[in-house]
């Protein structure tokens, strides 16, 4: 589907617990750097989002709401949920979102006890499941080094579902031309905006769903900009993402010469840091599905091995 998760959004070994206290080398916090020097915004941006990235998948558990708006073909819909995390490398979660669409419920349920994701879509009364292995996708993983986990390709391959997979998108379908700091009533933020990439962004996942991500816009329905709001370092939960707003006007065509005008705004509302013993291991159960068709994902999330990596370097001859 060409929105993601469905129509929510626009942007799906065992992991040991890493201290948020722990700065990813090419995330450094962008306060460091002096005024007037000559990084861009782009670049400031891509290390603010990769800061962004590592704390969803390594930070503190956290619990927000979650509410999303989407405008396509004259139609607008909202939606509210919220999404938890434990963190710590671990991949457990769980996210939900539900829509009043005319006379149905539309309704999305991520949910990750560590080991195994199930998604379940729900659009009136259409409905489909799908799985990712999370054990098959961190063997090829191996992060014994702290260099290795604070590499953004590790926490990107490590970012399946829920937050987390929205940053892995946002990291590497836009371009990001503006960045500023502004203080909201959560305190202090930074607000990048970018453009749709034309071209691989420098640092980039491998997988497949990764190098999906950079397909030919056929529909014209891929948003061209996008306005996101970080907090800071001092946030109550550092480099938290609070809003996404993606936009697309109706001239700007697709390759099969359509357009649309499309708006998704996603805010993820009044973060609070956790305990983890605050979730019981039974929240990140997912509902029996028992004689369902499930639609196994895991291959589009699987890491290159240095086999494939190797072949992937070699010049090709034409």
């Amino acid at each position: 589907m060409c929105l993601g998760w469905g129509m929510w959004s626009v942007c799906g070994g065992a992991a040991t617990a890493q201290s948020t206290a722990a700065q990813p080398q090419s995330a450094a916090p962008p306060s460091a750097a002096p005024s007037g020097s000559a990084q861009t915004a782009d670049k400031i941006s891509t290390a603010i989002l990769h800061r962004a990235l590592y704390e969803s998948v390594w930070g503190k558990p956290a619990h927000c709401v979650v509410r999303q708006s989407i405008s396509v073909f004259d139609k607008r819909m909202s939606g509210i949920g919220e999404y938890v995390r434990i963190g710590g490398g671990s991949g457990r979660m769980k996210f939900s979102l539900r829509f009043s669409a005319h006379d149905h419920l539309n309704s999305l349920l991520q949910v990750c006890d560590g080991r195994r994701l199930m998604t379940i879509e729900e659009f009136g009364d259409q409905k489909h499941l799908s799985e990712v292995d999370l054990e098959r996708v961190r063997n090829p993983l191996v992060w014994t080094t702290e260099s290795v986990r604070n590499d953004p390709t590790t926490s990107m391959y490590l970012a399946i579902g829920g937050q987390a997979e929205a940053l892995r998108k946002l990291c590497q379908q836009y371009h990001w031309t503006h960045l500023r700091e502004a203080k909201l009533p959560v305190g202090d933020v930074w607000i990048l905006s970018g453009q749709l990439a034309t071209t691989p962004v420098v640092i980039h996942g491998q997988a497949p769903i990764d190098l999906k991500l950079n397909a030919p816009n056929q529909l014209g329905l891929l948003p061209t900009r996008a306005e996101v709001t970080v907090g800071t370092q001092e946030s109550e939960v550092p480099f938290w993402l609070y809003s996404v707003l993606q936009t697309r006007t109706a001239e700007e065509l697709g390759e099969q010469g359509q357009g649309y005008a499309l708006r998704v705004s996603t805010e993820w509302a009044e973060p609070r840091l956790l305990a983890e013993e605050q979730l019981p291991a039974e929240f990140f159960e997912a509902p029996s599905v028992s004689g369902e068709h499930l639609t196994d994902e895991t291959e589009l999330y699987l890491p290159p091995t240095p086999r494939q990596l190797t072949a992937q370097r070699l010049p090709v001859n034409r």
